[in-house]
């Protein structure tokens, strides 16, 4: 897999710099054409509640923020790796691995509102890139990390963690979790990667991780993922804590969030 472009390594510089202006996180965006393009499509969505009033990336950085702006520059990113396959298995696995991670992300920014300990953008991105991973062991295996992997996990007991460990003798998480240390994103989305199939969790104390854990599962049993019939880890404990107890709730939730995710399609197009 690809690693991400130097515009993602300069914006996240520029972004933790406290002395960084708005028109120099704007010239880095502006040096890729095609993702300040796509930054506005995004920046005018739907979700956002910004149509059509946001004309330039200095106006998107400004009203949406450094780190939404940074959140939409890796969506994109991401949204562009399907374009990549070798062959028609590999995209159909590489679009749903991009599905399943933008529901996700939109998920844990949703159920993260009403937290002020966690910023939606965090959770956000930590949703996006939690199964950056298995979409990395897609793009090195394609078809044979179905056959080998997916398949087996919907037809047999094993998770797919197990047999990611049988199979290939590491995991998706700890792919997960290699691949930002080295890219040098923060750390909190190596912690993530690594952790959102720990079998529990102390929501209080991890909330930003519960949100993702509990976004990844309610994707997942929405059919938005690889392999949605493989043996996972039951979220029901979450769900109280996120105001999703009821399957009323659920379901609320669950329309909200393929809502957004169209808008967010419709803006990639």
């Amino acid at each position: 897999m690809p690693a991400p472009p130097g515009l993602i390594g300069r914006l996240m510089a520029k972004i933790n710099d406290p002395d960084s202006s708005v028109d120099e996180v704007a010239k880095i965006l502006g040096s890729d054409p095609t993702s300040s393009v796509r930054l506005l499509k995004l920046a005018n969505s739907a979700f956002y509640g910004m149509m059509g009033k946001i004309s330039t990336v200095q106006r998107a950085v400004v009203v949406l923020g450094f780190k939404t702006v940074y959140s939409l520059v890796v969506t994109i990113w991401t949204h562009t790796l399907a374009a990549r396959s070798r062959d028609a298995d590999e995209f159909r696995l590489l679009s749903s691995m991009f599905a399943h991670g933008l529901t996700s992300a939109i998920s844990a920014s949703l159920l993260v509102r009403s937290r002020e300990s966690v910023i939606p953008d965090d959770a956000f991105m930590a949703g996006l890139l939690h199964d950056i991973g298995r979409t990395a062991l897609v793009c090195q295996l394609g078809k044979d990390y179905e056959d080998r992997v997916l398949l087996p996990a919907e037809h047999g007991n094993q998770s797919l963690t197990e047999l990611e460990l049988s199979v290939l003798g590491f995991s998706h998480t700890e792919l997960g979790a290699e691949l930002m240390s080295q890219w040098h994103l923060p750390q909190f989305l190596s912690a993530v990667a690594a952790r959102h199939h720990d079998a529990e969790i102390d929501r209080d104390s991890e909330p930003l991780l519960a949100a993702v854990m509990l976004a990844d599962s309610l994707a997942t049993v929405s059919g938005s993922n690889v392999a949605p019939g493989a043996n996972r880890p039951d979220r029901t404990e979450l769900r109280a804590g996120f105001g999703v107890a009821e399957e009323e709730d659920v379901q609320a939730h669950a329309d909200e969030c393929q809502t957004q995710l169209q808008s967010f399609l419709e803006a990639l197009r």
